[in-house]
């Protein structure tokens, strides 16, 4: 069997701020230029967070791609790992996430939830 991998490919309302606010405040790197639509919406764009790539685009309705729907909660959660929790969510909420779990410290391993200004569930974890 060859060795295989999962990319996540995200679905955002504005994919400019949504990309500025990845590489701010998850530490992302573009991967080259996003492909532009004719019609001014990024059909495809790429960025790395540690190790680990990503895919971005913006709403294709005809193709069942849509971003989050507000108040309807999120049908996945991404997991970035990192080494201060404390300081990613202050990180992240300064840059205006939402907060919707504080890390229990008295868990064997941190975490914090939050749901990124595109909608995105993202859970940061620090193992101890």
């Amino acid at each position: 069997m060859t060795e295989q991998s999962v990319t996540p490919y995200l679905c955002v309302a504005d994919g400019r701020a949504a990309l500025a606010w990845y590489v701010e405040a998850l530490g992302a790197e573009m991967r080259g230029d996003p492909w532009v639509d004719s019609d001014g919406r990024i059909g495809h764009a790429e960025f790395a967070i540690g190790e680990s790539l990503v895919f971005l685009s913006e709403s294709y309705p005809d193709y069942g791609v849509e971003p989050p729907a507000a108040g309807r909660g999120a049908p996945m959660s991404l997991v970035i790992e990192v080494d201060d929790c404390a300081a990613a969510l202050a990180r992240v909420r300064a840059a205006g996430a939402t907060v919707t779990r504080e890390p229990d410290p008295d868990d064997d391993r941190l975490v914090g939830t939050i749901i990124d200004p595109s909608g995105h569930r993202w859970m940061i974890v620090q193992e101890r």
